[in-house]
């Protein structure tokens, strides 16, 4: 049976279903790993303890407390003041010791992606280069490896973390999570070069996986919660939000390869912050609240508020166009806003939700997927140039009956689309 909910109902399984854990204590986790040479078993293991002192950060997040990586440097016996938290909208914000917009020029070079099994398309539209069958539905996220060899996908059926080979579609490795409750929240990104690992994030605790070795896991003194991904190269973003309370918290962290990381940016909301997005300079905030469903941008560097934006109707996602002129909210309808909130231009189409809102790496095309088994792919003019008040006709791409297509996974050089699906698919485009 294909998993699609309808209006509100995908929320509901994301948010609603789980049980409220949102502890900072560190979790226990299994083994996974992803090689072209390994078999595909289901494995478990026991993590390796964390580093002495890091359950130990972690419970003083949840107070409130300062960790070490966050105290401030003293010099010359003075002890420098701590950034005093900043209330912005319905958002407080703490600037960490290394900010957001930090400089990002030192961050390792960029592993060399695989070439694709499909030739490049001529016209530049996308063209179906595989669909790899899971057999479990509620694929919320999908990501290519930073090479493009590898796809991970993650379910919120049965909690298993699964990677295929892209080139021959055969799986590669399964992991299913401890203790995992059916529609509990979890998710997972990508993290390191030129040997990416997996950071999965539950309500109890953040763990890395290496995706080539047969390395154990490692508990990691993160910020636990429901949500994690790129904001910027090297910084991160994790999300917490307390359905009972209607309220939440976001963390941005800078992360060295041993695990370890820098608090750039604390945030917590007085509403739930059902999605957000960083700035491309690291300068700005977006933040999409719930139940007031709107969208407030935040000036980081300057301490203000700049707009608040009504959200479309059933608010999903929400993203920043790399060149920063505009961002794209996502509901009921597409609508694309300025930076001082004016209506930029707009798409009412679908037959369903929108699900998420994701530009390519140069901003040549707006990403779309809902909850009406389709993708959407709009081509936007040049940097700089106006947009028109109604959007040109997308390139749609079509999963099964009227499945969801959840998350969106790009590749870095904005060639390799990944969409999973409530089809218990994955569709793996090229162009």
């Amino acid at each position: 049976m294909h998993d699609n909910p309808t209006e509100r109902e995908a929320r509901l399984h994301r948010l609603c279903e789980r049980t409220r854990r949102c502890s900072w204590a560190i979790a226990a986790s299994v083994a996974f790993g992803c090689s072209a040479s390994s078999p595909a078993p289901s494995a478990s293991a026991v993590p390796t303890p964390v580093p002495p002192g890091g359950v130990e950060v972690a419970a003083n997040a949840e107070r409130g407390a300062t960790s070490d990586a966050a105290r401030p440097i003293e010099r010359h016996g003075e002890r420098q003041s701590e950034p005093a938290p900043t209330p912005l909208g319905l958002a407080v914000v703490r600037r960490g010791p290394r900010p957001p917009w930090d400089d990002v020029t030192s961050a390792p070079p960029a592993a060399p992606e695989a070439a694709s099994p499909t030739p490049a398309s001529p016209n530049g539209l996308w063209r179906l280069e595989r669909t790899i069958r899971v057999g479990v539905g509620y694929l919320y996220r999908a990501l290519p490896t930073p090479d493009g060899a590898s796809l991970v996908v993650l379910s919120a059926r049965d909690g298993g973390l699964r990677c295929y080979d892209r080139a021959s579609g055969k799986l590669r490795r399964r992991i299913d999570l401890p203790d995992y409750v059916e529609f509990e929240d979890a998710d997972f990104a990508l993290v390191g070069e030129p040997t990416p690992r997996a950071l999965v994030v539950r309500a109890s605790g953040v763990v890395s996986y290496d995706l080539v070795g047969e390395s154990e896991p490692r508990a990691l003194a993160l910020p636990a919660g429901d949500g994690v991904a790129a904001a910027r190269p090297g910084l991160w973003g994790f999300v917490r939000r307390e359905v009972e309370t209607q309220t939440g918290a976001l963390s941005l962290r800078w992360l060295d390869a041993d695990g370890s990381s820098t608090p750039a940016l604390e945030v917590s909301t007085s509403e739930r912050p059902d999605a957000w997005s960083l700035s491309n300079d690291g300068r700005r905030l977006a933040i999409n609240y719930y139940p007031s469903n709107q969208t407030q941008l935040l000036d980081l560097e300057h301490g203000t508020l700049s707009a608040s934006i009504p959200a479309p109707e059933y608010g999903a996602n929400v993203a920043f166009a790399p060149s920063g002129q505009y961002l794209a909210l996502g509901g009921a309808r597409l609508a694309l806003h300025a930076l001082d909130g004016r209506l930029l231009a707009t798409d009412e189409a679908f037959d369903n939700n929108i699900s998420d809102v994701r530009f390519t790496p140069d901003g040549a095309l707006l990403l779309v997927s809902a909850y009406d088994s389709r993708v959407r792919s709009y081509a936007l003019p040049a940097a700089g140039a106006a947009l028109p008040e109604r959007l040109p006709k997308p390139q749609v791409l079509r999963h099964a009956n009227h499945t969801n297509v959840y998350a969106l996974g790009v590749s870095r050089d904005g060639r390799l689309l990944v969409t999973p699906s409530g089809d218990q698919t994955i569709k793996v485009w090229v162009r």
